[in-house]
């Protein structure tokens, strides 16, 4: 009987835990301008670093360049 109720618990908490994820996505969804990745090679020109940033931004380079290829990040 224990293993029932645990395996119910699990199932509950996965299933809270799912609609906890797509909350956040649908609210990135239909809110679009609360997103505050950068698309780095499209916007170069308007690209604003903050002041306190303490990093380096580092486009990674290989011979088959990936337009959509995340930008690293490195901090000094």
């Amino acid at each position: 009987m224990r293993s029932i109720i645990n395996y119910l618990k699990e199932i509950f908490f996965g299933v809270k835990s799912l609609l906890v994820g797509m909350k956040v996505t649908g609210s990135y969804f239909f809110r679009p301008s609360t997103i505050v990745t950068q698309k780095y090679p499209n916007n170069r020109k308007d690209l604003v670093m903050f002041d306190r940033f303490k990093g380096e931004v580092i486009m990674p380079h290989n011979e088959k360049m990936n337009i959509n290829a995340p930008v690293a990040v490195s901090v000094k």
